[in-house]
């Protein structure tokens, strides 16, 4: 099912009351990717009835992307460390005990 991003505009196209030209993100090939659409109606109620639906949509979704993008901050936050950090922590940490251990020698 699309979802209509809070923010995007849905607009008359080229003066043109039947068509309206809109910008959404398209998943359609399970990449995501921004997009500009064009739909032409078959009377200019219908356009300006799509045109409300589409704005509806966007101030109903405007919770539900401000809730996600919190998850996501916090995910983020909490987010553990991946084997490569885990790694190169570990590569930095054996590099620092192997220079002290040379310092002390030579101060020996």
């Amino acid at each position: 099912m699309p979802a209509v991003i809070p923010g995007t505009k849905v607009q008359e196209h080229s003066g043109n009351e039947k068509a309206m030209v809109f910008s959404c993100v398209d998943f359609a090939d399970e990449v995501q990717k921004p997009e500009l659409f064009c739909i032409r109606f078959a009377s200019a109620e219908r356009a300006q009835e799509f045109k409300k639906a589409y704005e509806d949509a966007g101030e109903k979704n405007a919770p539900l992307l401000a809730v996600a993008e919190e998850g996501a901050e916090a995910e983020e936050k909490t987010e553990e460390p991946s084997d490569a950090d885990k790694a190169a922590e570990e590569l930095e940490t054996k590099a620092k005990v192997d220079d002290d251990e040379k310092a002390e020698g030579a101060d020996a």
